[in-house]
């Protein structure tokens, strides 16, 4: 069995709408990385992740940036803004699964450090 079928994959394009989170009275799923394109319709991936680094660290969650666009700096500010990874489009599927195997890994091994720590 893949490493990866643990975890469950969850899309909601209308989270960041209006630059504030939903909020509702059911539980929110675990959350173990984040998938965001840069361009999006409403917020930008950069405002996103932005929010996202207002309640969950670098090392909590990690964020990997997707873009058609290929320039240096707009790789830059998305690590200026908090994102873990960066790929352009097209997207090479190995490529992305390796870099999600990568960050789900260390995030596990993070997690198992901190609980470690606290017992």
């Amino acid at each position: 069995m893949h490493r990866l079928s643990k975890f469950k994959i969850y899309s909601n394009k209308t989270s960041f709408q209006h630059r504030q989170p939903k909020t509702t009275t059911t539980a929110i799923p675990t959350i173990n990385l984040v998938i965001l394109d840069i361009m999006t319709p409403g917020i930008s991936g950069y405002d996103a992740c932005q929010q996202i680094r207002q309640w969950r660290t670098l090392h909590d969650l990690p964020v990997v940036f997707l873009s058609a666009k290929k320039q240096v700096k707009e790789m830059q500010l998305a690590y200026e803004v908090g994102g873990n990874a960066f790929l352009s489009k097209p997207i090479i599927k190995e490529e992305l699964l390796a870099r999600v195997k990568t960050h789900l890994q260390l995030l596990e091994s993070s997690r198992s450090s901190n609980n470690s720590r606290n017992i």
